[in-house]
């Protein structure tokens, strides 16, 4: 936006914030939420879920930022790089990625980014083949293209334990994958699932909107404006934020 304004693209005076999520917190299948307090215990066998760090970057950035600035500035019992070093660092050689030549094949994308360890039988560790596929089973499951959908597939699918997510996202899937069958549990970084207060090193963003600037049909403009009044004095848009975890912040 701050480039638009520089260009004359955007009327700056029109500027302010609409919208502040409440941080992330961390999404997990109920059957592992209860071994998992923090993000201390994201390292170890915890089969994390994130966003895809080429193809959704920002995403990754803060979600993967959470985890190591949570674990830094708050006293877990737990080393951040070597927390982050242990989910992040790991042989992508070894894991299968072929699903990604097909974005259209469902099995690809519910695998996401490895091996389904459901549909591995226990063998002689002796077999080869079974210690190659216990070896391509990743601790990183990378989403294959749009993490709000990828990652609760990864966790309702059991291709991971947990991930990091926005709280108000958390809260939607929660509930709206509930009503499939599918058991998610929240834990706050900070606070609880109803009252999160997000510690420190959980990154909260604040979202702005403005006018477009220039010339315009009449319609156009006015389609501006409405959805302009709506998102910044209109107290359904409040009521709306206030229902689905997320906070006006405008005083």
């Amino acid at each position: 936006m701050n480039t638009l304004v520089n260009n004359g693209l955007v009327d700056a005076d029109t500027r302010q914030p609409f919208l502040r999520n409440q941080g992330n917190v961390i999404l997990a299948r109920a059957d592992k939420a209860k071994r998992i307090k923090n993000v201390c215990d994201l390292g170890g066998k915890t089969r994390v879920a994130t966003p895809n760090p080429v193809l959704e970057p920002g995403s990754f950035g803060n979600f993967s930022g959470t985890i190591f600035d949570v674990a830094d500035q708050n006293d877990f019992g737990c080393d951040a790089t070597k927390l982050f070093n242990s989910i992040f660092s790991q042989d992508i050689a070894k894991i299968d990625t072929s699903s990604f030549d097909n974005p259209y094949d469902i099995n690809g994308v519910l695998a996401v980014f490895g091996v389904d360890n459901k549909h591995h039988h226990k063998k002689d560790d002796d077999d080869d083949d079974y210690k190659r596929k216990k070896r391509s089973i990743p601790k990183w499951i990378a989403s294959s293209r749009i993490m709000h959908r990828d990652i609760p597939y990864a966790l309702c699918h059991n291709e991971a334990d947990a991930g990091v997510i926005f709280y108000h996202q958390a809260k939607y899937l929660k509930h709206e994958l509930g009503l499939t069958g599918c058991k998610l549990e929240i834990i706050a970084l900070g606070g609880s699932e109803t009252d999160p207060k997000p510690l420190p090193g959980n990154r909260v963003g604040t979202l702005h909107i403005a006018k477009v600037a220039g010339t315009f049909p009449q319609k156009v403009l006015d389609a501006r404006d409405l959805i302009y009044s709506f998102l910044t004095v209109n107290p359904i848009w409040t009521q709306i934020m206030a229902d689905h975890g997320m906070v006006d912040p405008t005083p």
